[in-house]
């Protein structure tokens, strides 16, 4: 599967298959809160685009992959090149929150200490809503492939949940209501879930978030994502998800992969 298979169609959020057929799309849509009083009062509608590739664009860590192929026909790397295929990084949530209250005005006046980027998981649920944080996106950046000159960047985000499945009735918010205007902040942090997706296009990058556009991770790449899940995941309660799915110390920063190793660049706060 090439990067120029995966443009067909371009959305600006997830995709999940419904009953009615396992093509069509549904959008979870995204805002920023201000949490304030023990209560998240939503400011502003945002979507992928402006989570992922805003911060992403910005710090420089989207890069098109070089126009010389550094693999062969089946994938492997072509005699002489050595190196890793691509770059390794990370967005912190501060980094992301930083980024987007410098570049929508009705955030930038508001401390980011008070700001959170939530998410609605289930929002045609009539009946339950499922709501979480984004904690975090690291991404690797194929910089070497097979000399296409596209975006090529399989991305994960952290995500952690405020509300899981909850009658919305309990937290106020009425059926039909995809994002909240405000719900209650939760007693506690909740479980940790990860999400994969891939940041494509030929001349402007896009998140590419169609049913069909699973992401295909090299072993550079998923070394890597696994390597950040496991540090990740140590730092949760076991009864919120938290277990120890690897042995790789100081992740995100180096991770052994035999003879090579990759270095990710650290999350800017």
């Amino acid at each position: 599967m090439t990067p120029r298979q995966l443009q067909g169609r371009f959305s600006n959020s997830f995709a999940v298959a419904t009953p009615k057929s396992c093509r069509e799309e549904v959008s979870m849509p995204f805002g920023i809160y201000e949490v304030s009083g023990g209560t998240y009062n939503l400011l502003q509608s945002v979507n992928l685009n402006d989570i992922v590739v805003g911060p992403a664009r910005a710090r420089g860590l989207l890069k098109q992959t070089s126009t010389t192929a550094a693999l062969d026909d089946q994938g492997c790397l072509l005699s002489g090149f050595s190196g890793a295929l691509g770059n390794p990084w990370c967005c912190s949530e501060a980094c992301i929150l930083h980024h987007l209250a410098t570049s929508l005005p009705p955030i930038g006046s508001r401390p980011t200490s008070t700001l959170r980027i939530v998410v609605s998981i289930t929002p045609y649920n009539p009946k339950r809503v499922h709501l979480a944080e984004i904690k975090g996106i690291w991404g690797y950046t194929y910089t070497h492939w097979r000399g296409h000159g596209q975006y090529w960047i399989p991305v994960m985000l952290k995500l952690q949940s405020l509300w899981l499945d909850v009658p919305r009735a309990s937290l106020g918010i009425p059926a039909g209501v995809r994002l909240p205007s405000s719900f209650p902040a939760p007693p506690k942090p909740g479980r940790v879930h990860f999400e994969f997706f891939y940041v494509g296009g030929q001349k402007s990058p896009r998140v590419i978030t169609t049913s069909h556009s699973h992401p295909l991770l090299s072993g550079d790449a998923l070394a890597f994502f696994v390597c950040v899940m496991c540090k990740e995941l140590l730092s949760v309660p076991p009864g919120c998800g938290g277990v120890n799915i690897c042995d790789c110390d100081g992740c995100p920063g180096v991770q052994s992969t035999g003879s090579r190793k990759i270095v990710a660049e650290p999350c800017d706060e």
